[in-house]
């Protein structure tokens, strides 16, 4: 075999002799055509591994045969085929103390004790990177479940050796659901919004528990977190204002929309709920708030204006027209409708001085239904918060993503039994780099 072919499967510098057939085909032990790349490493070591004595001559050391079984070393898949190195290694005995030994393949080649090369083994964990499933991997890299399953594994190790990360300046928490066996019925993750890095998981989000976490860091480090980025748990809320002295506390802006949506979800259902379903003219307005209620939900200058042709209404009528039909069929749904619109437009401008003093004079309106006058009220409760968060551009989108990520992991493997395992996938998949474990 060439230098160059050697090059080309990465076994180059190795100090393997080859023989004239070096390649054939060959069934594996899972009844597949696999590729066969037979050699032997000959080269007798520089010394022996018992006794340290420098082997320079035949007067120190003497050929003692072959070990009893050739290695098998599987390398990265090739023509769709998995292949293998099949080597015969030759023993020496040391003259000085007897003892047997045989030379050994780098590390950079293959790991002590391992079947598959380096080069195979990253191309596992890179596709570990990914929300794909273990069995899935293993038959992309043309190689069995029980080496993917023990190399994720080897992840879990991993994780558990790495040092504490350093709080960031800008945090991003929420919560997310793991495994049976965590300690409480929701897992708690951490993320550095600048770098974009899972600061820490845990398996419980009990405030006394992420006290007794962040509370691991000396005072002064937790004085330098300047803001922390959530939804509006009120749990997290008092464990914020207790870890972080000096932390200012963000709204992720998804849930303050999320939170005005649902008050008027609520309102619009209520309404839609007191028309006659079954005959006359009320069927006809229930069916309409039925079936095009996103067009009451959406904002308003987001709508298209260009008409076409709708069978409930038997016209050509715009998107602008129907929200304003349908919000037209009760009183309460109108003036809470046109409140809803100001409120969304007010917060897209992130004019925060008018969307408040519009909530507080909405306080006093008699014909809004109380549900939604104390959803709004509940607002007024987090107006430091929301103001900033109208303020900033931090947001919890990376977080929701990363659980997102982790809803797909789960799905994919059918479930995770022990929760460690899922965490260290969470964190190699978020790890910027990839390197051999």
């Amino acid at each position: 075999m060439d230098y160059n072919t050697q090059k080309l499967l990465g076994i180059q510098d190795l100090d393997i002799t080859f023989k004239e057939e070096w390649h054939s085909f060959r069934k594996d032990k899972r009844n597949r055509m696999s590729q066969i790349i037979e050699g032997s490493l000959e080269k007798r070591p520089s010394y022996c591994p018992s006794c340290g004595v420098a082997w320079e001559s035949t007067k120190d050391v003497y050929a003692h045969g072959t070990t009893p079984k050739k290695r098998k070393i599987q390398l990265p898949e090739i023509d769709n085929k998995p292949t293998y190195l099949e080597l015969t290694i030759h023993r020496f005995k040391c003259r000085h103390c007897s003892v047997v030994s045989a030379n050994h393949l780098p590390n950079y080649f293959v790991k002590k004790r391992k079947s598959i090369c380096v080069r195979l083994h990253l191309k596992i964990l890179m596709e570990l990177k990914d929300t794909t499933n273990s069995k899935k991997i293993a038959s992309i890299c043309k190689t069995g479940y029980q080496i993917v399953y023990q190399t994720s594994l080897s992840l879990a190790h991993y994780v558990k050796k790495l040092p504490p990360s350093p709080l960031p300046r800008v945090l991003a928490i929420d919560e997310f659901k793991a495994t049976k066996d965590c300690e409480g019925s929701m897992a708690f993750i951490a993320m550095d919004w600048e770098s974009g890095q899972i600061h820490t998981i845990l398996d419980d989000r009990r405030s006394h528990k992420l006290l007794e976490f962040f509370n691991g860091y000396s005072y002064e480090e937790r004085c330098k977190v300047e803001f922390v980025v959530m939804d509006m748990n009120a749990a997290y809320d008092s464990m914020v204002k207790k870890a972080f002295p000096e932390a200012q506390i963000v709204i992720d802006r998804f849930h303050i929309v999320q939170h005005l949506t649902n008050a008027f979800k609520t309102v619009r259902i209520q309404e839609m709920n007191k028309l006659n379903r079954y005959s006359g003219e009320e069927a006809k307005k229930y069916r309409r708030i039925k079936r095009l209620w996103r067009l009451l939900q959406k904002d308003y200058g987001c709508l298209s204006s260009e008409a076409k042709y709708n069978p409930l209404f038997n016209r050509y009528v715009s998107a602008q027209d129907i929200a304003l039909e349908l919000a037209n069929y009760s009183p309460v749904l109108m003036e809470t409708w046109n409140l809803y619109q100001l409120l969304l437009g007010y917060f897209k401008e992130r004019n925060a001085d008018y969307f408040f003093d519009l909530i507080r004079e909405s306080q006093n309106s008699e014909l809004l239904p109380q549900s939604f006058r104390d959803k709004l009220a509940f607002l007024l409760k987090k107006e430091e918060s929301i103001r900033l968060a109208l303020s900033v551009p931090y947001n919890n989108g990376l977080v929701e993503g990363t659980n997102n990520k982790i809803k797909l992991l789960k799905r994919s493997a059918f479930g995770y039994r022990k929760h460690e395992h899922l965490f260290a996938r969470v964190y190699w998949m978020q790890s910027p780099a990839v390197h051999s474990i």
